[in-house]
Parts: C-alpha cells; sequence; structure tokens
C-alpha cells in the first residue's frame, strides 16, 4: 500500500544518513539539507508510534484554526471533534482541539483578519492559503514558530520522510531553509491524473467512433455529434477559453500560466504553442462546435449541469470523482462518460504540461508564537506521521470504519445508504497533518473514473513550475503586474475565439502582454524557481 512505501521508505532513511560521507550532511539550517548535523538517528523514540500514548499525563487543550466542510452541516457535524478520526485521536493522545472554523466562503478574508490582528490560536492549518509574504516572512514576522529544529527532537517521524529525497526537501522547506509549516503529505508522489477530458461514450458506439486521441479525431468525432447526433454544443470549453488545468491546451506543451522549460521561465500565453490553440478554437467554434455561450456561463468552476446531464453537450472536461454522479443526473438511461487522453497534434507525441509529481498536497499546519507548550502539540503531530496514527487519519478506526481484507488492505466498512463521500466527511481526516493515502479516494471512483486516472496521468509535468514563493516585496510587484495581464489574457483569449478580435491582431496582442511588463514578471518568477532549485 501507499502507507507502507512510506514507512519502508522512512525506516531505510535513517540507515543511509548514518552511511553518509561527511560532505553529505549539510543541515536544513544552513538552508540545504534536512538532516541532523551529526549524522545520526534523530530520535530514541518508539519506531511504530513516534512516542508513547498518551503523550501527555493530564489531558491538555490547544486551540486551531482551520477550514470547514460544506458538506458538514448537512451531516449534522458541528465541528472536527464530531470526525470519528479526531474524537480517537483525542482519546489516544490525550490532546484535545477547539477548533475555530471561519464562516464557509469566507476563509482567506477571516485569516487575513486573524493575522493583522496578532490574536493567533495555538495551531493554524490553512490548506492552500500562503502567508502574506511566504513562510519565511511568517516567522520573521513572529506568527509561525521556526520548527527546523523542534522537529528533529518531537516530529521525529515527518522529519525522516522529508529527510529521505531531494524533492521533497524542497517541497517543504522555505528558500532560507526553515521548516516554517508542517504540510500534509503523500507516502509517495501524486502524479496528477484526477480531472481530464471525457466525452459520451455511448455517442462513441452508437456512432461507431474510436476513443480520440489527436487534436484531428476530436474534431471528426464533434462533427459527427453536430451532424448526426444534432447536439446544441458538441463540445463545452470552460469559460475563459483555457481550463484551469491546461485541458485541451496541454497538447500545444504550454500553460495558462508560467512554466519552465531546462531551467527557464517562460509565459504560456506568449509563446507559439498558445496562439495555435487559440487558432484551432476559433476554428471549431466558428463551424459550431464548441458552446455558443461559453464565456457566459459564470454559474461556478465546474462544468454546467444543464449542458452535460442533458444531451445538449458531448465533450467536456470532467473530475473523475464527479463520473457517478453525472450519470445518476443524466436524463437518458443510456448515458455513459468515457474519459479520453490529453489530445496531442500527432497520436503518441509527448505532453510535457501538467501532472507535476509532487509530495506536497499544499495543507500546511503552522504552530504559532502563542502556543505555550508547542512541544506538546509536535509530539501530536508526529503521532499522526507514524504508521498507526497514519491509518488513523486515513482509515478511522478499525472494525468501525474500516477492515483488513484478505491481501492485508484497510478497506471502508460503508452503511447501505450511505455514499462514499458523506462517509469520509463523517469519519477520516482530510487536510490535517498526516501521511495522506491516495489508494483510499479510490472508493469514490467507479471503474471510469479509475481508467481515467490512468488515461489523464500521462503528461509527464516536466515543464510544470514546482511550488516557488516570492519575497513579501515581489509578491506586491508581481500582483500588480499580473492581475491586469492575466484580465487581459482572459478577455482577448475568449474575443479570438469567437471571432470578435481577428486572428490578423495576435502580434498585437503579444505586443501589449510586453509592454504591460511581463519581462519583469518572468523575471521574479525566474529568481523564484532558482531560490527552489538551490533549497
Amino acid at each position: 500500500s501507499i502507507l507502507l512505501i512510506f514507512f519502508l521508505r522512512a525506516g531505510c532513511t535513517e540507515t543511509t544518513k548514518e552511511s553518509s560521507s561527511d560532505s553529505e550532511s549539510d543541515s536544513v539550517d544552513d538552508g540545504k539539507d534536512v538532516e541532523n548535523d551529526k549524522g545520526e538517528d534523530v530520535s530514541d523514540a518508539d519506531e511504530e508510534t513516534g512516542s508513547s500514548l498518551p503523550i501527555v499525563e493530564e489531558p491538555v487543550t490547544f486551540t486551531a484554526w482551520t477550514f470547514s466542510r460544506e458538506e458538514f452541516a448537512n451531516l449534522g457535524i458541528r465541528d472536527y471533534n464530531d470526525v470519528t478520526a479526531h474524537k480517537e485521536l483525542a482519546k489516544r493522545t490525550g490532546v484535545h482541539i477547539e477548533w475555530i472554523l471561519p464562516p464557509l466562503g469566507q476563509e482567506a478574508e477571516n485569516y487575513n483578519i486573524m493575522i493583522a490582528s496578532g490574536n493567533y490560536p495555538d495551531i493554524i492549518n490553512a490548506p492552500y492559503l500562503m502567508y502574506p509574504g511566504g513562510y519565511d516572512r511568517a516567522i520573521d514576522d513572529g506568527v509561525h514558530l521556526d520548527l527546523t529544529d523542534l522537529i528533529k527532537e518531537y516530529i521525529p517521524n515527518y522529519y525522516k520522510f522529508v529527510n529521505s529525497d531531494p524533492e521533497i526537501r524542497r517541497e517543504v522547506v522555505t528558500d532560507s531553509g526553515r521548516i516554517s509549516v508542517i504540510y500534509n503529505l503523500q507516502g509517495v508522489p501524486d502524479e496528477g491524473g484526477g480531472a481530464g477530458p471525457v466525452v459520451r461514450g455511448d455517442w462513441l458506439e452508437e456512432l461507431e467512433l474510436d476513443i480520440p486521441k489527436t487534436y484531428d479525431d476530436w474534431y471528426e468525432m464533434l462533427v459527427a455529434f453536430r451532424d448526426k447526433k444534432n447536439v446544441e454544443a458538441p463540445m463545452y470549453l470552460f469559460r475563459t477559453g483555457v481550463n484551469t488545468f491546461n485541458i485541451m491546451l496541454s497538447g500545444f506543451n504550454v500553460a495558462k500560466g508560467f512554466m519552465q522549460v531546462d531551467g527557464e521561465v517562460k509565459y504560456g500565453p506568449i509563446e507559439e504553442g498558445y496562439r495555435e490553440y487559440v487558432e484551432l478554437m476559433h476554428k471549431w467554434y466558428s463551424e459550431g462546435l464548441i458552446d455558443r455561450d461559453f464565456y457566459t456561463r459564470m454559474d461556478g468552476f465546474f462544468p454546467p449541469t444543464e449542458l452535460t446531464t442533458t444531451g445538449r453537450t458531448g465533450a467536456w472536461w470532467e473530475f473523475g470523482s464527479m463520473l457517478t454522479l453525472r450519470t445518476i443526473q443524466a436524463e437518458d438511461p443510456n448515458y455513459r462518460l468515457q474519459p479520453v487522453p490529453h489530445p496531442t497534434k500527432n497520436e503518441g507525441d509527448p505532453i510535457h504540461v501538467g501532472n507535476r509529481p509532487f509530495y506536497n498536497r499544499g495543507s500546511a499546519t503552522a504552530i504559532t508564537t502563542n502556543c505555550e507548550q508547542p512541544e506538546i502539540v509536535a509530539k501530536w503531530i508526529n503521532y499522526l506521521f507514524s504508521e498507526e496514527g497514519s491509518l488513523l487519519a486515513n482509515y478511522g478506526v478499525e472494525g468501525e470504519t474500516f477492515k483488513f481484507n484478505d491481501d492485508g488492505k484497510p478497506e471502508f466498512i460503508i452503511p447501505e445508504g450511505t455514499t462514499p463521500q458523506d462517509f469520509m466527511s463523517q469519519h477520516i481526516m482530510m487536510t490535517e497533518p498526516f501521511i495522506f493515502d491516495t489508494e483510499r479516494n479510490y472508493v469514490t471512483l467507479d471503474e471510469a473514473a479509475i481508467e481515467g486516472h490512468k488515461m489523464w496521468s500521462v503528461p509527464d509535468g516536466s515543464y510544470d513550475m514546482p511550488p516557488v514563493t516570492t519575497t513579501s516585496e515581489e509578491e506586491t510587484e508581481f500582483a500588480q503586474i499580473m492581475g491586469d495581464i492575466e484580465t487581459y489574457v482572459d478577455e482577448m483569449t475568449v474575443k479570438f475565439i469567437i471571432g470578435d478580435e481577428p486572428l490578423e491582431n495576435y502580434d498585437a496582442f503579444i505586443e501589449r502582454i510586453k509592454s504591460m511588463n511581463i519581462d519583469r514578471a518572468i523575471e521574479i518568477q525566474q529568481g523564484a524557481l532558482e531560490r527552489y532549485n538551490r533549497r
């Protein structure tokens, strides 16, 4: 299993590092390597849990700020103390958490107000929110504790894992080489594949069409949908003309935003591949192969249900986890969604944009300077990075929420009538600091979604930007530049596709972007990339 791979990796680290030469034992303190500066085992703690349980002699309470979940209200869950894994964690460790949950949709605003007030809780778990100016700044501003030395003694399970691979280290340390937060990590790198293009598989079968692999195949399919099925909108396109995940664009090996090729940062919309994409989408739109009103559909991030489940469109991008729901919602009893590969210009062409493998899932947990007992919080986190703690976080309580199958792998015990999504919300952890087992997500996927995950994982991500950070000064300048550029690019991309702006003006479009100081934005990203690579 994924968890077994993680603990084998972490266990091997000790032997590897003890045999390393002195020249390989730079430590995180000088910004080079997350490693014991003596090349020794980082802790005498128990190998199974990293600490004896409970971790305190008397129960103790800490405060923690984090996001709520939209489904909690419908499930009667007040906060995370009603979640099975958290109830069990408190019982095992003796550590109780008082949760501070901002209103849904107001998380970023609430976070900024909290930081500005100086009234921090003991713990901040901020999924996908970055401290203004980066995590080095969070330490320097006196908000986050510097955990660089603390993890060596009190979070050895995490310490060993991040020390096991240089790429993991780059993903978790700051540009200065410090540990400001503890991340939710994966035991093996995620290779993407959670979203990609889908088409009406029942229509392919009816029209005797093969699964499309190239843009020419897509053109043939969409024409058949238009002419033989009389479909209103053969393909749905995201409202800005380019999906956030670069779906449909990636076959031209450019990104909607910044990318790097052999260490050189580039901005996708001024590259030739972006022009080729826009010209192709314009051709398809002009021939009635794309939803005529795609740019007016502002009703959310997901493809609109009124198109995808009613037969009004036959091709769009989708999350694998949504395929079953779409089928349930569909009006046609023959409705069947077929995941298809990311299209390329020629069959078999490599795709370098998308699916960069990563260990860091983006959710970060900080211990703040207001915490009076950070060592206890650290031990609490360390337990979640043990084999026993990670099993609890991922699957809950044995015999109650999961059992081991004949292969020795954990399987959920989901009551009849309960959806996998609701079950997971009620019983297990999501963004807290632990080793995330990606295999657990397969319970929410049908066979088509699993097939899609494999297809959509083909791009190698070698052109993707890693999770770089800018300084506070760079961040302000960068935001000022890119705010205007991104708005302009989105507007002009749509205008070119629908024909409101002649394609003859494309060179002027590129020159306008350059005049808006894109070179300076690229320079900022280049510096951030070089700092990241030096971590």
